[in-house]
Protein backbone atom coordinates (compact mmCIF):
# COMPACT_ATOMS: atom_id res chain seq x y z
CA UNK A 1 0.00 0.00 0.00
CA UNK A 2 1.41 3.37 -0.98
CA UNK A 3 1.59 6.41 1.24
CA UNK A 4 -1.16 8.17 -0.70
CA UNK A 5 -3.51 5.21 -0.24
CA UNK A 6 -2.72 5.16 3.49
CA UNK A 7 -3.47 8.88 3.76
CA UNK A 8 -6.76 8.47 1.91
CA UNK A 9 -7.74 5.63 4.25
CA UNK A 10 -6.97 7.74 7.33
CA UNK A 11 -8.86 10.68 5.86
CA UNK A 12 -11.91 8.48 5.25
CA UNK A 13 -11.81 7.28 8.88
CA UNK A 14 -11.44 10.79 10.31
CA UNK A 15 -13.98 12.67 8.15
CA UNK A 16 -17.04 11.73 10.23
CA UNK A 17 -15.36 12.87 13.45
CA UNK A 18 -15.78 16.43 14.62
CA UNK A 19 -12.77 18.38 15.84
CA UNK A 20 -12.67 19.24 19.53
CA UNK A 21 -14.02 22.65 20.50
CA UNK A 22 -11.22 24.69 22.04
CA UNK A 23 -12.07 28.11 23.44
CA UNK A 24 -8.99 30.19 24.18
CA UNK A 25 -10.77 33.54 24.23
CA UNK A 26 -10.71 33.89 28.00
CA UNK A 27 -6.97 33.17 28.19
CA UNK A 28 -6.16 35.62 25.42
CA UNK A 29 -8.30 38.39 26.91
CA UNK A 30 -6.72 37.84 30.32
CA UNK A 31 -3.19 38.02 28.89
CA UNK A 32 -4.09 41.25 27.08
CA UNK A 33 -5.47 42.75 30.28
CA UNK A 34 -2.33 41.84 32.19
CA UNK A 35 -0.06 43.64 29.77
CA UNK A 36 0.74 47.20 30.62
CA UNK A 37 0.40 49.94 28.06
CA UNK A 38 3.82 51.02 26.85
CA UNK A 39 4.91 54.47 27.94
CA UNK A 40 4.73 56.90 25.05
CA UNK A 41 6.59 60.16 25.33
CA UNK A 42 4.02 62.36 23.65
CA UNK A 43 5.40 65.82 24.42
CA UNK A 44 8.82 65.32 22.80
CA UNK A 45 7.25 63.72 19.74
CA UNK A 46 4.80 66.59 19.41
CA UNK A 47 7.66 69.09 19.70
CA UNK A 48 9.70 67.29 17.05
CA UNK A 49 6.67 67.12 14.78
CA UNK A 50 5.97 70.82 15.23
CA UNK A 51 9.61 71.68 14.47
CA UNK A 52 9.48 69.52 11.33
CA UNK A 53 6.29 71.26 10.19
CA UNK A 54 7.85 74.70 10.71
CA UNK A 55 11.00 73.67 8.82
CA UNK A 56 8.95 72.19 5.99
CA UNK A 57 6.83 75.34 5.78
CA UNK A 58 9.93 77.53 5.59
CA UNK A 59 11.41 75.32 2.89
CA UNK A 60 8.14 75.42 0.96
CA UNK A 61 8.01 79.20 1.18
CA UNK A 62 11.58 79.57 -0.09
CA UNK A 63 10.96 77.04 -2.85
CA UNK A 64 7.82 78.89 -3.94
CA UNK A 65 9.65 82.21 -4.07
CA UNK A 66 12.51 80.65 -6.01
CA UNK A 67 10.09 79.02 -8.43
CA UNK A 68 8.35 82.31 -9.05
CA UNK A 69 11.69 83.98 -9.76
CA UNK A 70 13.22 81.20 -11.82
CA UNK A 71 10.10 80.25 -13.72
CA UNK A 72 10.58 83.13 -16.14
CA UNK A 73 13.49 85.25 -14.91
CA UNK A 74 13.54 87.54 -17.97
CA UNK A 75 9.85 88.41 -17.83
CA UNK A 76 10.39 91.83 -16.26
CA UNK A 77 13.17 92.63 -18.71
CA UNK A 78 10.95 92.41 -21.79
CA UNK A 79 7.67 93.54 -20.28
CA UNK A 80 8.07 95.72 -17.20
CA UNK A 81 5.45 95.57 -14.52
CA UNK A 82 4.35 99.19 -14.95
CA UNK A 83 4.61 99.44 -18.76
CA UNK A 84 0.97 100.43 -19.07
CA UNK A 85 1.65 103.56 -16.97
CA UNK A 86 4.43 104.83 -19.28
CA UNK A 87 2.17 105.84 -22.13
Amino acid sequence: MSDVDQLEQWAAQLRPQTPPQVDVTARVVESIRQRQRPVVFEKPSIAVTAAAVVAASAALLMAWQSWQTLHDPLFQLFEPRYSHLMM
